[in-house]
Order: C-alpha cells, then structure tokens, then sequence
C-alpha cells in the first residue's frame, strides 16, 4: 500500500526531526508541503510522537527568498526554540545590514 503525502512527512520528520520545501521536492517529488504541515497539525496529531509538535522556522534563500523550514520538537522545548530563532534573526539582520 501506498503513503500518503501525509504519512511520508511525518515519517520524514520522526526520522529526521525536519524538513524544508526543497528536501521535500529533492526527496518525494513536488507538492505543496505547507498544505501538508497544516494537515499534519491540524488532523493528523497521530502520526506525531505524543508530546512533540511541528514548528516553522523562516528563512530565506541565497537569493532572498522566503521559505519554511520544519522541525520536530518536544513541546516542552519552546523556550530554547524561541532563543534559537532570535539568534539566527539577529544573525541575519547583521549579515544583511554588513552587505
């Protein structure tokens, strides 16, 4: 039997603990994985490990171009989640103003 688009992220994320736009394409082919991290959090908390929860990381391109990068985290861990991605704003907003 065939996985779903569904099945194959969060299989994908329990493995790998993240996943990005391009991975996905390279990996499985094209499809909207935005669509699917929404479904996934939304009506498929089953496929999830108990007490972890998907999280977007913004980012963009070397080209400036926004994308989303999905990580698998334990739900306890947002604070340190939340320290991580200030960083790496900070770290952008300082590269981007030396240029």
């Amino acid at each position: 039997m065939t996985q779903s688009r569904i099945e194959v992220v969060a299989a994908h994320l329990r493995s790998r603990g993240h996943i990005s736009e391009g991975s996905a394409i390279i990996e499985y082919g094209r499809f909207r994985l935005s669509d699917v991290i929404h479904r996934l959090r939304r009506e498929r908390q089953d496929l999830l490990p108990e007490g972890t929860e998907i999280v977007t990381i913004h980012k963009e391109d070397t080209k400036g171009a926004p994308y989303g990068e999905y990580h698998l985290v334990r739900k306890a861990s947002a604070q340190p989640r939340k320290k991580v991605q200030d960083a790496r704003l900070r770290e952008a907003n300082s590269a981007a103003s030396a240029v």
